[in-house]
């Protein structure tokens, strides 16, 4: 990076089932051979998502899979209908 010059970085990270969802404080530093150590706080917003537990999926996802799958399924009968008749 160039002096002055700046980066935006997000991290997307799993926390433990009891963590409650808000804003809490993260600390970070940086050191390098060339310049001294630098330290920053910054609030990290932590939400709760609701994930099926089997799958992995999020609810929205899920459901757009149900859905696609049924019209997936209403395309084959369609279709296999108009082939057949």
């Amino acid at each position: 990076m160039a002096a002055g010059e700046s980066k935006v970085t997000v991290f997307k990270v799993s926390t433990l089932d009891d963590t409650a969802k808000g804003t809490y404080s993260s600390p970070a530093s940086a050191e390098a051979t060339n310049h001294d150590k630098v330290s920053d706080s910054v609030d990290v917003n932590v939400e709760l998502v609701a994930v099926l537990a089997a799958t992995g999926f999020s609810m929205i996802e899920f459901l757009s899979l149900t859905f696609l799958s049924f019209i997936i399924i209403g395309l084959a009968r369609v279709l296999r209908r108009k082939v057949f008749a």
